[in-house]
């Protein structure tokens, strides 16, 4: 926005100290006869290039003749390089020879300004140097007016327009970007919270799984501990029922030994005489 009525300021001082006789600070490059045109009306602009200028202004209808030169300078007649060096202080200029009443000032103007930015100060397009600078002069009171409030006005409200335009695009563009930023972190956002949602619940159902798991495996050690319990017992219990029923021979044994000791006794010693004669009798028969 600085640089816009910066430009713009700087277009209406070159304007406002621009001598109201230019034809005196023109020097031609193509200097032609003009005796045929004491009648006409002469305007001087700088806009750039002045040969691109030049071709511009020759298409209009009513104007008769465009000289090339150089305005707005200190030195005298200078020539192409020492203006092109930005010492001499002037800008690429045109006279316009034109028929006032075919084409009027106000059209000039109009071309002047729609043919060039004004806005960039000491460049146009790939040219830039002081030289290419924006000037509009002027030759009486009447086209100093028309230069410095009614066209300049108009220009820079349409300057002001259009850059309130292209700063309502960029704004519209920055909330488009910053939407379209907070719809993705949005999406992005509820993705994540989805994502931690669903890994929030395999691990509950991991956990569960585990938990379900470890009651699973401590029951069956249980069962086997109990198992094992269970054969110990028996075990213990087939032993002491072993110890107990030997026990019992051994005392039914004790008291059948006793019961009958006196019975076997004399069967016992009536046997030892027996063997005792027996062996006698083979040794006599020896």
């Amino acid at each position: 926005m600085k640089r816009v009525f910066l430009s713009l300021l700087i277009f209406c001082l070159s304007c406002d100290i621009s001598s109201s006789k230019p034809i005196n600070n023109v020097n031609p490059v193509n200097k032609v006869d003009d005796q045929n045109f004491e009648n006409m009306s002469r305007a001087y602009f700088a806009s750039g290039c002045f040969w691109c200028v030049e071709t511009i202004y020759e298409s209009l209808e009513g104007v008769e003749e465009v000289y090339s030169g150089y305005a707005g300078g200190t030195t005298i007649n200078p020539n192409y390089y020492q203006v092109m060096s930005g010492k001499t202080g002037h800008a690429e200029a045109i006279e316009i020879i034109y028929d006032s009443s075919k084409v009027s000032f106000d059209m000039l103007l109009k071309v002047f300004f729609d043919s060039h930015n004004p806005t960039t100060p000491n460049r146009q397009g790939p040219d830039y140097g002081t030289q290419y600078r924006s000037i509009a002069f002027f030759n009486n009171q009447d086209e100093k007016e028309k230069i410095m409030f009614e066209r300049v006005s108009e220009k820079m409200m349409e300057v002001w327009r259009a850059h309130t335009e292209q700063r309502k695009a960029e704004q519209q563009l920055q909330t488009f970007n910053e939407e379209r930023h907070s719809n993705a972190r949005s999406s992005m956002q509820s993705y994540l919270d989805q994502l931690k949602g669903t890994l929030a619940d395999e691990r509950a159902d991991r956990r569960q799984f585990e938990l379900e798991m470890n009651r699973k495996f401590e029951m069956r050690v249980a069962a086997i501990e109990a198992d094992n319990a269970s054969q110990r017992s028996s075990t213990e219990l087939y032993e002491k029922g072993m110890q107990r029923d030997a026990n019992q021979a051994m005392n039914e044994l004790t008291k059948l030994v006793k019961r009958y000791h006196r019975l076997l006794f004399p069967v016992l010693l009536l046997f030892r005489y027996l063997l005792a004669l027996l062996y006698c009798y083979i040794i006599t028969l020896l």
